[in-house]
């Protein structure tokens, strides 16, 4: 057990196998025998570090060879999101148009927003006609009216 030049270099091929063949002979811990009768290069405590470093990379070799990847996992399915209501028009006004039928949007607010975009114009364009008549009929009235007050058919 003589500690010379050898004991910071890394370990030959030959203090190797001679640390193998102590192992063998005298077992797992039993570092001093294995020091004073084989690796006479090294002093205990080398032999006992490289012990544990010889141990450590068994075992992390034994753990790379039995390791599975695991599956990769499937998404569930969300559950289904309910429709929004569609819209209906007022019962006071008759639709002039058959409105489209447009799917269930489930995607973002601006998905929506571009689903309905065509329904919000038909509704618009609906009431705006609607006023229209009822602007045309106030006028008619108001005509009437005055016409009824001035003593004028």
């Amino acid at each position: 057990m003589s500690s010379h030049a050898n004991a910071t270099l890394t370990w030959s091929v030959q203090e190797q196998e001679l640390f193998l063949q102590g192992l063998e002979t005298h077992g797992k811990g039993n570092w001093k025998l294995i020091c004073k009768n084989f690796v006479k290069t090294r002093t205990l405590a080398q032999v006992a570090s490289h012990a544990q470093k010889h141990f450590l990379r068994i075992a992390r070799r034994d753990a790379k060879a039995s390791f599975k990847p695991k599956k990769p996992r499937t998404p569930r399915p969300c559950p289904p999101r309910p429709c929004p209501p569609t819209p209906c028009p007022p019962t006071l006004f008759r639709p002039l148009a058959k409105l489209p039928a447009l799917p269930c949007p489930l995607g973002s607010m601006n998905e929506r927003l571009l689903y309905y975009a065509p329904l919000v114009s038909l509704l618009n364009n609906q009431l705006l006609a609607h006023e229209q008549k009822g602007a045309a009929l106030r006028a008619q009235l108001h005509r009437a009216k005055f016409l009824a007050g001035s003593g004028i058919a």
